[in-house]
């Protein structure tokens, strides 16, 4: 959890010395986390497929026995 004082998120990746600068300070968000953020929570993201899974329905079958 933050302790801080703000978030700084970056598309990119931040270096060993910013993470070092900012821990316990600012919440840092680098371009990965970013992506699975809006991922996560359907923000810039569309779904292209949708596909069904299907299962086999036993009681349909015993009605020809």
């Amino acid at each position: 959890m933050l302790d801080g004082e703000g978030i700084f998120v970056t598309t990119s990746k931040f270096t060993q010395s910013a993470e070092k600068e900012a821990a316990n300070k600012v919440r840092l968000i680098d371009g990965r986390e970013l992506v699975e953020l809006m991922w996560e929570y359907g923000v810039g993201v569309s779904a292209v497929e949708n596909f069904a899974i299907k299962a086999l329905s036993v009681e349909y079958f015993d009605n020809f026995k």
